[in-house]
């Protein structure tokens, strides 16, 4: 997979992205926090859905949220996540993630 731009962007001054991954099919949206609560999906999944909106067409998009430690009951996390389509990824540590939610 051929990575086309790799950035932060801001949207009309009102939605960021920790990070924006574009590649030839597909859109990653990335959110990163060290304590993830059900209240950073909610406003995650606000600016995911203003984003759609204006997505370049025939690409999927894809948000990730990135995180260290649960804020709530795990359980919770992963139903919120599961029902927006978001990729849970837990930080463990340098450089180990898990995907949580897959």
């Amino acid at each position: 997979m051929a990575v086309d731009r790799v950035r932060r962007p801001r949207l009309d001054n009102v939605d960021e992205f920790d990070g924006y991954v574009e590649t030839e099919d597909k859109v990653f949206l990335i959110e990163t926090k060290t304590t993830l609560r059900s209240r950073d999906v909610r406003d995650f999944v606000e600016r995911v859905e203003r984003y759609k909106v204006r997505a370049p067409r025939g690409k999927t998009v894809i948000p990730m949220a990135i995180y260290s430690i649960e804020g709530e009951n795990l359980e919770k996390l992963l139903a919120m996540a599961k029902a927006h389509g978001i990729v849970l990824v837990k930080h463990h540590g340098e450089y180990e993630f898990e995907v949580v939610n897959q």
